[in-house]
């Protein structure tokens, strides 16, 4: 959606983009305040965008409050964190050998 406010591209574009992207988890009702923001700065793109980032900025905090993300925690620390418990949980495996 940014990318529509600081591009050439069209809003059908931008449309087939983002269901594109989601596949079956796309839900049109969902981005219908997103959409709306796009042109809440009546032809004022920076505007569109400041309130486009706003209102994502809002429901990532929800989403944080919700599932108990720590806002403060780097993407790769999460990521190191999922393969310490990956490693952790497969040393318990018994090894399997390697082909002649």
């Amino acid at each position: 959606m940014e990318e529509f406010l600081i591009t050439s591209m069209t809003y059908l574009d931008m449309e087939e983009k983002l269901a594109s992207h989601l596949g079956s988890r796309y839900r049109e009702e969902d981005w219908a305040d997103a959409k709306k923001a796009l042109f809440s700065g009546d032809d004022d793109n920076s505007l569109s965008l400041d309130n486009l980032r706003a209102l994502r900025a809002r429901h990532i905090s929800q989403l944080s409050s919700i599932s108990g993300i720590q806002p403060g925690r780097s993407w790769m620390n999460k990521v190191d964190d999922i393969a310490n418990r990956y490693a952790a949980s497969s040393s318990s495996q018994v090894p399997v050998p390697s082909p002649p």
